[in-house]
């Protein structure tokens, strides 16, 4: 059976079929598959499917899709990483200390790497006067 590595949120199918429809010479398989991260083929298979859920069935995925992301975004806070705003919203990833993204902690350690290593004030002088 067709089992794909990465699974799209019902809004994310209905942007794909959306911008299809309305862009098709634009927005084509293989840019739309470059764009969401998925193969050609699960975008092929998404454009051709005609299944479309009903309202009870809609109102449970987008739950199930809710618990998810409280779920992804709990785990994204315990490693470090800054939820949105939205998930902030919700109490998940409170954190005492302000957030910093991953970039902002590298670029820091390695200006600290680079003031020491090139910061004349912080690195050793020679014993003596330097006169021989």
């Amino acid at each position: 059976g067709w089992a794909p590595r990465k699974r799209l949120s019902p809004d994310a199918l209905a942007g794909i079929r959306a911008i299809n429809a309305q862009f098709p010479d634009q927005y084509t398989v293989p840019v739309l598959a470059a764009k969401f991260e998925v193969s050609p083929e699960a975008i092929r298979r998404i454009l051709k499917s005609n299944w479309r859920p009903d309202e009870e069935e809609e109102e449970d995925r987008k739950r199930r899709w809710y618990k998810r992301g409280q779920q992804v975004w709990t785990r994204y806070a315990e490693l470090g990483l800054k939820p949105p705003r939205k998930w902030r919203d919700e109490g998940i990833g409170k954190r005492e200390k302000g957030w910093k993204s991953k970039e902002k902690e590298e670029r820091d350690k390695e200006r600290e790497t680079l003031s020491t290593t090139w910061n004349p004030r912080l690195t050793r002088k020679p014993e003596g006067d330097g006169f021989v």
